[in-house]
């Protein structure tokens, strides 16, 4: 699959690094590191936009972030 421009939000930014093997598995200890990182940020702002930075809904539960 190719883009016809770079992926902007953080959501697809993730998918394509997983879809082109940069990311094993959600076990990497740097995935699972930076996953705590960004979990622990988004919930100290819970005023900034979320469907602003292009993460759906259910995002939480979607397997990239379990």
């Amino acid at each position: 699959m190719r883009y016809s421009k770079q992926p902007t939000d953080i959501p697809d930014q993730l998918a394509l690094l997983k879809q082109r093997g940069m990311i094993v598995n959600n076990e990497n200890a740097a995935l699972r590191q930076f996953k705590e990182k960004l979990l622990r940020l988004i919930d100290a702002y819970p005023s900034v936009s979320l469907k602003q930075m292009g993460f759906p809904r259910d995002w939480r539960q979607q397997p990239l972030w379990l």
